[in-house]
């Protein structure tokens, strides 16, 4: 009976080998094979894995890891609410008055939020989201 289990972790370790050979990831390509194989095995609950896949992931795992920390991802700066309006407004080529008329406001109380004296209140950030299609958290 020993034999049998075994054999059995061996030849699942090794037909997953066989798939995806477990070497040191170079690439985003081979990355996201690696990242794919892992849920692949990670996403299964019946039947449960054997040693030999559970050994196979945790190896897995760990190269995929390894990739990240010699490529880490680059942080992007954080946008205030007011940097992604001025951002918003460059991209689609809006003025100073017509992001008033978004927000139902003068032009210098549109002016007093862009230079960052005056806050965007709720109703204002509703508007924005409506009106350019994205999450109202984005501007917190």
């Amino acid at each position: 009976m020993g034999k049998t289990i075994i054999r059995q972790t061996k030849d699942d370790y090794f037909e997953l080998v066989k798939k995806k050979p477990l070497k040191r990831i170079g690439d985003e390509q081979q990355l996201d094979e690696a990242v794919w194989m892992l849920c692949c095995l990670d996403g299964r609950v019946e039947p449960p894995l054997s040693q030999g896949e559970s050994d196979y992931a945790d190896t897995l795992a760990a190269l995929i890891k390894d990739y990240e920390h010699r490529n880490p991802v680059p942080q992007h700066p954080v946008l205030t609410g007011i940097e992604l309006v001025r951002g918003l407004l460059e991209d689609f080529q809006l003025s100073q008055k017509q992001f008033g008329e978004i927000l139902g406001l003068s032009e210098s109380a549109a002016s007093l939020i862009l230079a960052g004296k005056r806050e965007l209140t709720k109703t204002h950030i509703s508007k924005l989201s409506k009106r350019f299609e994205i999450p109202t958290s984005a501007f917190f």
